[in-house]
């Protein structure tokens, strides 16, 4: 299991999500720096800060599928996962009901994307007993 990939349904399909570097500079370059990502993610207008999740969720769903289908690939698999519907695409299938659900989603990726993983193995020396 990839822990950097979250998923979110669209009408009851499962679509993989992750904040990848692909992912990260495709939204830096619209909010003008990845820091602005949050100011994209607070707009004030209704209309505007749906249309923001939307496509920021498109941008996840994109390198969401895109790294689910390279790991399979490198695993030897020719299973794929198909194209996620781009952001027209998702305008069209989320209602405006689905927008709280979207941003979670969208939070749960980026937090998931930003993650850090630390991997140990077990040390094969024995440590010596200490004598007082």
């Amino acid at each position: 299991m990839d822990d950097r990939v979250t998923y979110f349904s669209v009408r009851g399909m499962e679509w993989p999500l992750c904040y990848s570097v692909g992912a990260q500079s495709e939204i830096a370059k619209r909010c003008g720096g990845i820091e602005n990502l949050g100011i994209l993610l607070q707009e004030k207008d209704l209309t505007a800060l749906l249309a923001n999740i939307v496509w920021v969720l498109a941008v996840l769903m994109k390198y969401g599928a895109l790294r689910v289908n390279v790991l399979k690939r490198m695993e030897g698999s020719d299973e794929r996962t198909p194209e996620p519907p781009v952001y027209d695409e998702l305008l069209a299938l989320i209602d405006v009901s689905d927008a709280p659900a979207c941003q979670k989603a969208v939070m749960e990726c980026l937090q998931a994307g930003n993650s850090t993983t630390v991997n140990t193995e077990k040390s094969s020396k024995k440590k010596a007993a200490r004598s007082s």
